[in-house]
């Protein structure tokens, strides 16, 4: 729980495995030891070993068990529900994984359809490095969130730069740009919203860092 003394997206990846382990020794009764550490890597390696192995017919019974663990719609909980109807679906069903999302819940971000869009990212559930980020296209920077319908282009940019952070590294000058250029002002603001978000973990939570 320390995070200073790690690698986040290291203790991220070791985390995503313990739930994928905890999915196979416990089964669904399992999701209640997952919690928030490490970026709620648990919830995501469990639920999407589940749903890898159960097929998305599953869903309704841990969407009950994501109301029961937590009496709400937890984020963090149906977050990992969208890792894995990504990893299950496959890329070339984005938009079909972000409608599944829809039908369970409606969360802008951090539910479900972040869930979906951080695994088209950087692939967690499918990558035998733990985390292997999609190529970047200097023509096609906003890529997939332009074409996707308004109703998760929110939640797109919001997740887009944690990509642009993998790709770009401590350009935050350029992520900046980007996020500016953005013509929707709602996705404008749900983008620099996304720099907040996922500037504390990149700095191991150092607030200078962070500031």
């Amino acid at each position: 729980k320390e995070y200073g003394t790690r690698n986040y997206e290291e203790a991220h990846s070791q985390t995503h495995i313990f739930g994928e382990v905890l999915y196979n020794t416990e089964g669904v009764k399992g999701i209640a030891v997952c919690d928030s550490e490490f970026g709620y890597g648990c919830y995501h390696g469990f639920l999407g070993q589940a749903i890898a192995f159960r097929g998305i017919d599953i869903l309704p019974i841990f969407h009950k068990a994501c109301l029961e663990r937590y009496a709400d719609l937890s984020p963090p909980c149906q977050h990992g529900l969208g890792h894995g109807i990504l990893s299950y679906l496959g890329d070339n069903k984005l938009k079909e994984a972000l409608e599944l999302c829809w039908n369970l819940s409606q969360q802008p971000t951090g539910g479900c359809s972040s869930g979906v869009l951080m695994e088209y990212n950087f692939h967690t559930m499918d990558s035998d490095k733990g985390v292997e980020a999609r190529k970047f296209d200097d023509s096609n920077p906003y890529s997939p969130c332009l074409k996707l319908d308004e109703k998760f282009q929110i939640s797109c940019y919001f997740e887009q730069v944690q990509w642009w952070q993998s790709v770009f590294g401590a350009d935050d000058k350029k992520i900046g740009t980007l996020c500016n250029d953005i013509k929707k002002e709602d996705n404008r603001e749900w983008c620099f919203l996304g720099v907040g978000n996922f500037a504390a973990p990149s700095t191991n939570y150092s607030i200078e860092d962070t500031k």
